[in-house]
């Protein structure tokens, strides 16, 4: 079978257990509550779109969905944890469940054929076949078309969750064909209070990791961050003595950013942007509560860095980095922009 098969443990599920599935998903409180009522009324439809930024849950909560309707207690909104399907699940050797995921870069038309001769089969231990195909957008156009037909004359027993980043990219016809669901980043004080419950070990820099982590539990949660901090100390003490005549601290930072995949890329300007914002809400505002700052665990070192900076020059700074991170997106020669980014901040 083309595609990918999986049906591992959702996280914090426990082998065995009859807990809630719908436990670890946050913040995704309206797509839980309509899947569960289509459950308990035994009205779901044949096939849905999960769309939403990634990391914020839509993943677990198809895995979920698709783990409840193939447990024959599952019309309750619950697992039994007991029966063959929910042992099987667990152990990625459900017969009547296939998540399909790119092969390479796209899920090509062979992929969604094999997908139709599947769905077409009788389940074998279920009383339905549920497929999750992710991201959706990656489907080529030809392929997309194909599931068109699976989605007209849908088999009756099987149920399609399609899991997407954004809606770009699908083609019209089969995002009306869907029940769409949206799903939502988290507001940074309840992503805060999620990191403080589970990631105990980052109590002092929650502030930070909420804000980087953009609303999206499964970054918050899922990363090492202790990478990322780090990088943020030795920024520290670069901007500590910025402005400065010397290019060559600016020049080798600059090449450490090249080398960095692209989501770390991404990571190492928004630290940058945080720590210059804190500098300018310390200035103008010098009895700041923590609270106000992303980097309040960095207080002493804030103040000390916002008598350097001229709130002007904190602006401009922003500016360009605004500036770099369009280029980025132009695909301009990486190494060059941050050439240019960081030579332009670090000297007079």
């Amino acid at each position: 079978m083309e595609g990918r098969a999986a049906g591992g443990p959702i996280q914090g599920q426990q082998p065995g257990a009859a807990a809630d599935v719908w436990d670890d998903i946050v913040g995704q409180d309206e797509a839980v509550r309509l899947l569960r009522s289509a459950l308990a009324r035994g009205r779901h439809h044949h096939a849905y779109l999960f769309i939403g930024p990634e990391g914020v849950g839509k993943t677990m909560t198809a895995r979920a969905f698709a783990r409840t309707l193939l447990c024959p207690e599952g019309a309750a909104g619950s697992l039994c944890g007991r029966c063959e399907g929910c042992a099987r699940f667990e152990a990625g050797t459900h017969p009547d469940f296939l998540q399909v995921v790119p092969e390479g870069k796209t899920i090509g038309i062979g992929q969604v054929r094999a997908l139709q001769r599947w769905a077409a089969m009788r389940p074998g231990l279920a009383r339905r076949r549920v497929i999750v195909l992710e991201p959706a957008e990656a489907m080529t156009d030809v392929a997309q078309n194909a599931l068109l037909k699976t989605l007209e004359e849908p088999p009756g027993q099987t149920v399609l969750i399609l899991v997407s980043h954004g809606s770009e990219g699908i083609v019209p016809p089969l995002l009306s064909r869907c029940q769409r669901l949206r799903f939502r980043r988290l507001p940074v004080p309840q992503l805060k209070e999620l990191i403080a419950a589970r990631r105990p070990e980052y109590k002092e820099h929650v502030a930070l990791i909420a804000t980087l982590a953009d609303g999206r539990p499964a970054v918050a949660l899922k990363r090492d961050w202790h990478d990322v901090l780090q990088r943020r100390e030795e920024l520290i003490r670069l901007v500590s003595r910025w402005p400065e005549r010397d290019p060559v601290p600016a020049l080798q930072l600059a090449a450490s950013w090249d080398a960095l995949p692209d989501g770390d890329v991404n990571v190492a300007l928004d630290l940058l942007q945080y720590w210059l914002r804190d500098l300018l809400v310390v200035q103008e505002v010098p009895e700041a509560e923590q609270e106000l700052l992303v980097n309040g665990d960095r207080y002493d070192a804030l103040r000390q860095g916002a008598k350097r900076w001229p709130p002007q020059r904190l602006l401009e700074a922003q500016r360009a980095c605004m500036v770099a991170r369009r280029r980025l997106e132009q695909h301009v020669n990486k190494r060059l922009n941050f050439d240019v980014l960081l030579l332009r901040l670090a000297l007079p």
